[in-house]
């Protein structure tokens, strides 16, 4: 029987059983590596070797031992010879000495275990506690994404294209206002303005300051709202390149990629020259010249010939189209090709490769030709063949000297004088001088020089002073730039002395001189010049006897009409009825001068003094006017009504007489019985537009030509007694012109509208009347808007 000391040890040992085979249960069945070590001393007290006191299945597995060995009592070193040499045992030694816990991953590759741990060591009582997990597949996918992010950093380094990325800058509303630099690759710095300093961070408009206008950040807004890839072609030709651009979305952002194609755009031109230019040469040539795709049979012999390029003369020599001929064969056109002499050149050329003559005669459209040509071979697959049409060729001589006779008669016939001349260089290229290679008639008798005594001689020996008078270095910029050049000046020849216009156009590398007598043309026009000063100088002495004439013409009539009103007044008793009628009728003949000499005053400052045209409030100066008429207005009781007015360019002391004028004829000729009307209207006109009032009459012909985008149509129209404007309409304009004699009610001098023309004449305008009798009348001023 067991004491109850006894059997409370056993239950206690029973349980302390049970929790260590749950404990190693529950460490068997987690993937977590663990062991419990407890260090080994030597004699000297130094820590040798660990060995396991707990481990679990997990960690035995691993090594590849059961829990049994790996904790049967032996050290590690034991177990694992060269343990103690490995970094671990160092590690798990500090741990213990130090009691400080440390983390670390390691490759561990010995004892079996080829793994990248994660181990953890820590110190636990007198042992130390050892953990790992095995994170072999997390270090490999990190390793696998360094090496992609390497992969791709080194793909975005050495890109042919630079790559730039941008994210969007939003206002407070949302809107894209700008779009800023996160990434940017080493090739996009090649290109304008990228530099590492300038690009991180920094906003597109910062380093573009003309990103907007040129529309580039329309395209990347485009591209990021839409989420619609871009792809174009763009030329800056401030660097001179071409770049390849494509935009894309990118997550919350923009990939902008581009790449310098200058390079190709170069070769691109250089084809389309090459191109271009043989088919120029096609065009040009004048024999026969085709290009043949070589068609081969089975056996390996010439079966036919495709046609590939042709020169113009061959269309010519056919009466075919290039569209009937390029990719047709020579014997679906030719059908009797085969048995002509040129076939077995064709052959011949092929088999030898060297370059074959031929000679046929043939019938073409009822005409007998003889043609000959040579064939070649370009290489395996193309034939070249050249030929001519000898009875073209005379023809095509006779037209030419036809041509040359015809231009020769065109030189000759020409009142100008024609020089065409070759440059004449140094060693350097300078250009020094100028070859005679061609003159005309007028020429010849300008110098006095035949054809053999001139041509091939050069400009300088005749003419040595074209250097010091600066003609030879303008004839040098005509021909090495290619634009026209024009001098006039003094000259004198052999023959004549006189003034001269000469007109320079380059020639290949030479040019042509015209040179155009204007002798009588500059006389003529020293002429006029000496008249205008003389006319100047009239009108300046005009101007004068106007002053003088007004003042001294008025001083008498003023005493006329003083006198008379006088004697009319203190004398009016002793005058007989008779007499003060005669002093009267003196009175209105001397306001009648008076008025006639300032109309004359004024016509005559209108033609002599211009004032410098400023802007001209029409709608005001047309108010001042009607205050100016207030008392004939408010005394015949009329109505007046003026429209909106616009404001011109023009003389307003000018403009304010023609309103004066037209405002005042429209409130004097009114009719008996019927309240004046007067109506001041505006209308904006282009030359090509027909008035629709179809009692305006039509806009004049001159304005219409002239190169004036629009004008003001102003009318002044009343409901006064009017005339018959077909009859009187262009004699109301002239001088001293009245339709009612002295003894109508309707007074004036016959000038006021003469002024009216004038004002329209000098403000480059023009005036139009309607008018019928009894319906009043309707004056149209056209005024040019600039």
């Amino acid at each position: 029987m067991l004491t109850a000391t006894q059997t409370a040890i056993q239950e206690e040992n029973d349980r302390l059983k049970h929790q260590i085979e749950q404990l190693q249960a529950v460490l068997n069945n987690i993937t977590t590596g663990v062991s419990l070590l407890e260090p080994l001393y030597d004699k000297t007290g130094q820590i040798v070797d660990f060995r396991n006191i707990v481990i679990n299945d997990y960690n035995a597995r691993r090594f590849g031992k059961s829990i049994q060995e790996l904790t049967d009592g032996r050290g590690v070193g034991e177990l694992f010879p060269g343990w103690q040499e490995t970094e671990n045992f160092a590690i798990y030694r500090r741990v213990f000495n130090d009691e400080q816990p440390r983390t670390f991953d390691t490759f561990y590759d010995q004892f079996g275990l080829r793994s990248w741990l994660e181990v953890e060591v820590r110190r636990l009582g007198v042992g130390v506690l050892v953990s790992f997990r095995d994170i072999t597949a997390l270090h490999e996918s990190e390793q696998k994404q360094r090496e992609q992010a390497e992969l791709l950093q080194a793909v975005f380094n050495n890109a042919y294209v630079g790559i730039a990325v941008y994210e969007p800058v939003l206002d407070e509303e949302g809107q894209v206002t700008d779009f800023r630099f996160q990434f940017t690759n080493p090739t996009a710095f090649r290109l304008p303005n990228l530099t590492q300093e300038n690009t991180a961070g920094r906003l597109s408009s910062e380093i573009y300051p003309d990103y907007k206008e040129r529309g580039l950040f329309q395209e990347h807004r485009s591209v990021y709202q839409t989420g619609q890839p871009l792809r174009l072609e763009k030329y800056y030709p401030e660097f001179k390149i071409w770049v390849d651009v494509s935009i894309t979305k990118l997550g919350m952002g923009i990939m902008h990629t581009f790449a310098d194609i200058t390079e190709r755009k170069q070769i691109e031109s250089q084809l389309k020259y090459q191109a271009d230019t043989f088919q120029a040469v096609l065009g040009a040539v004048t024999h026969g010249l085709n290009v043949f795709q070589i068609i081969w049979d089975e056996t390996g012999q010439l079966a036919d010939l495709r046609y590939e390029f042709v020169s113009d003369q061959m269309l010519r020599d056919t009466g075919l189209s290039r569209e009937q001929v390029i990719g047709n064969t020579l014997i679906t056109l030719f059908p009797t090709a085969r048995q002509s002499s040129y076939w077995p050149a064709y052959q011949a050329a092929l088999q030898t490769d060297e370059p074959q003559r031929f000679e046929e005669f043939y019938q073409y459209d009822g005409y007998k030709n003889y043609i000959i040509g040579e064939v070649c071979r370009a290489n395996h697959n193309r034939l070249i063949t050249t030929y001519r049409i000898i009875n073209d060729l005379k023809a095509a001589q006779w037209q030419a000297e036809q041509q040359a006779e015809l231009i020769r008669s065109v030189l000759d016939g020409s009142p100008n004088a024609v020089i065409a001349f070759d440059a004449v260089r140094d060693q350097a290229g300078t250009l020094i001088d100028l070859r005679y290679v061609l003159q005309n008639e007028v020429n010849r008798q300008r110098v006095g020089r035949s054809d053999e005594q001139l041509l091939g001689q050069t400009m300088r020996s005749f003419f040595p002073d074209v250097v010091e008078l600066g003609l030879l270095d303008g004839y040098r910029r005509v021909i090495e730039t290619g634009q026209p050049w024009h001098w006039e000046g003094a000259y004198t020849y052999p023959n004549r002395s006189g003034w001269f216009g000469y007109t320079a156009v380059k020639r290949g590398d030479g040019m042509v001189l015209t040179v155009q007598d204007k002798t009588l043309e500059h006389e003529a026009q020293q002429h006029i010049e000496a008249a205008n000063r003389t006319l100047i100088k009239s009108n300046e002495n005009l101007q004068s006897f106007a002053y003088v004439a007004s003042h001294d013409l008025q001083e008498p009539l003023r005493k006329i009409h003083s006198f008379s009103n006088i004697l009319l007044q203190q004398h009016a008793t002793e005058l007989s009825t008779e007499a003060s009628e005669m002093l009267q009728r003196m009175q209105a003949a001397s306001d009648r001068m008076s008025g006639l000499i300032r109309d004359i005053l004024a016509l005559s400052r209108l033609a002599t003094q211009q004032q410098t045209f400023q802007p001209v409030e029409l709608e005001n100066l047309v108010h001042e006017v009607l205050m100016d008429l207030e008392a004939v207005v408010i005394d015949k009781d009329a109505a007046v009504d003026v429209a909106s007015l616009p404001t011109v360019m023009g003389d307003a002391l000018q403009l304010r007489q023609l309103f004066q004028n037209l405002l005042s004829n429209a409130l004097k000729f009114t009719q008996a019985g019927r309240r004046p009307q007067v109506r001041v209207t505006c209308e904006l006109r282009s030359p090509n537009k027909v008035p629709d009032n179809e009692q305006l009459t039509a806009i004049p012909a001159h304005l219409a030509a002239e190169a004036v985008a629009s004008f003001w149509a102003i009318s002044v129209a009343d409901n006064g007694i009017g005339f018959d404007a077909k009859k009187y309409g262009d004699r109301v304009f002239g001088t001293f012109q009245r339709l009612h004699g002295r003894t109508s009610n309707y007074s004036g001098t016959g000038i006021g509208l003469a002024i009216v023309k004038k004002v329209v004449d000098n403000h480059r305008g023009e005036i139009t009347v309607w008018s019928r009798e009894g319906e009043g009348a309707t004056f149209t001023v056209y005024l040019p808007v600039s």
